[in-house]
């Protein structure tokens, strides 16, 4: 993945098909056995080692004062919503951990009349809340617990 406005690559998105075990390794190739499978998995499809996640999620305070942006939605979805994963632009070197929760906000600008020309910048304006899941070095996977309204690539998360 690579940042739209940079180009900077961001990191990779690895999408699980399925859990495939291992059987036999040869010479020049290995036979394994589809255990689980999530979607359709082809020939020429790549494997990783898997590390299952603990279904239990502690909830830990996050990093005061910290501000990201969402990357994207696992699937590419342009609108997302409450219990879709989304990718987010900060990890582990942020501070960020498993069971953080972030919020989804925007950021507005006023006027104090319509005849004034001084813009004032408001308070955020919270939509959305998320919570981590998983934790790359720059990157992490989180859960939109809720949302007031549609959440986009590119909204902003910060600290409660």
């Amino acid at each position: 993945m690579r940042d739209k406005k940079t180009n900077a690559m961001i990191g990779y998105q690895h999408y699980l098909l399925g859990i495939v075990e291992i059987t036999d390794i040869r010479d020049e190739f290995a036979l394994g056995e589809i255990f689980r499978s999530f979607e359709s998995i082809k020939v020429g499809d790549q494997l990783m080692n898997y590390i299952p996640a603990d279904p239990d999620i502690s909830l830990t305070g996050n990093v005061k004062g910290l501000t990201g942006k969402i990357i994207a939605a696992r699937e590419g979805e342009k609108l997302i919503g409450e219990h879709m994963l989304v990718f987010l632009d900060k990890g582990s070197d942020d501070g960020v951990t498993r069971g953080q929760r972030y919020l989804v906000y925007e950021e507005r600008t006023g006027k104090l009349s319509a005849k004034s020309k001084k813009v004032l910048n408001l308070p955020p304006v919270d939509f959305g809340t998320l919570l981590i899941l998983h934790v790359e070095d720059t990157t992490a996977t989180a859960l939109v617990t809720t949302s007031d309204k549609t959440i986009a690539p590119g909204d902003s998360f910060r600290a409660p």
